[in-house]
């Protein structure tokens, strides 16, 4: 487990490798002035690395606003060009609903357990 950037009390993310799939469990905020710039720092680098089997965990994101919603659709996007993918994990509810308004919960998978997300790759 490596703690890859924090702000406090804005943003925290967390990496962790479980088999082939990199697990990034986010806390705080995720929004255009608090954290998004740095997640996008960090999904680069996973791309540049050749991770591109991602899992979001998101039981701990306290705000998600229309940026930070932005920087996981790049996220996807990128991941998905390269053979990977990304999965959303425990989203709060706001997150959710968030994901099922904009109909991106079609494209953006959402798991309970982190099992059955990074199971979900094979």
């Amino acid at each position: 487990m490596r703690v890859i950037w924090s702000r406090e009390p804005y943003m925290r993310i967390v990496e962790r490798e479980v088999g082939n799939v990199t697990v990034l469990d986010l806390e705080g905020k995720l929004t255009l002035g608090d954290g998004a710039p740095e997640f996008r720092e960090a999904v680069d680098a996973l791309v540049a690395a050749g991770r591109v089997k991602v899992v979001f965990g998101l039981q701990k994101l306290g705000l998600l606003d229309s940026s930070g919603l932005g920087e996981i659709v790049r996220a996807h996007t990128s991941m998905t060009s390269r053979g990977g993918g990304v999965r959303m994990l425990q989203p709060t509810d706001r997150t959710a609903m968030l994901l099922k308004i904009t109909k991106l919960s079609t494209v953006l998978p959402s798991f309970d357990s982190e099992e059955a997300a990074v199971r979900s790759f094979s």
